[in-house]
Order: structure tokens, then sequence, then C-alpha cells
């Protein structure tokens, strides 16, 4: 699920957090979105295949948190990548089984 954290106005478009990392199973990932845009968030293998798609569609700004629930997914290297038409962002995690 993707939740808005109220009251905070970002200035950048970036993935600002990642917790745990590495981590086991569930990841909380939060990230900033300053003006209102289509985005997907989604993650990717080190092959660069999707493995899944978090949110896709339209965001109003602020900064917003979603889960990953990574059940099913073998141990290794992950990138979260957040896109809009204009921007992306990338962020690096671990997972360990």
């Amino acid at each position: 699920s993707a939740d808005p954290i109220p009251d905070v106005i970002p200035t950048e478009f970036s993935i600002t957090s990642t917790y745990p990392n590495p981590f086991n199973a569930t990841l909380s990932i939060q990230y900033d979105i300053p003006q209102a845009a289509q985005i997907s968030l989604s993650v990717y293998d080190l092959l660069g295949r999707e493995v899944a798609t978090l949110f896709q569609g339209m965001k109003d700004p602020g900064r917003h948190a979603v889960f990953w629930n990574a059940e099913g997914v073998s141990t290794g290297v992950y990138f979260i990548r957040l896109h809009s038409e204009h921007r992306s962002a990338t962020q690096k995690v671990l997972l360990l089984k």
C-alpha cells in the first residue's frame, strides 16, 4: 500500500529512505514527489528484470511510503526505481533470507 505522509512538501524527486537495508522479507520505502506526477515505483534485479511493481499512477506532491513484501523473491541485490516522465531515482537494497 502507498500512503502519503502529511505536512511535508519536498523540493526534490527522490527515494529518501529504504529501511531496513539489508532486509528480510519486508522493506519500507519512502519517496518524495515535489509536484503532482504520473510515476512508477518498481523493483529490479541485477540483470535489469522487473520483479515487482509497487505503484503505478498519479501521485500528489509530498512524501509517500510503501512497503515491499519480498516473500518468494530470492536473496540478492535489488534496485528500487522511482520514475516519472522527466526524472528518475534509484536505490540499491539487499535482501537476506
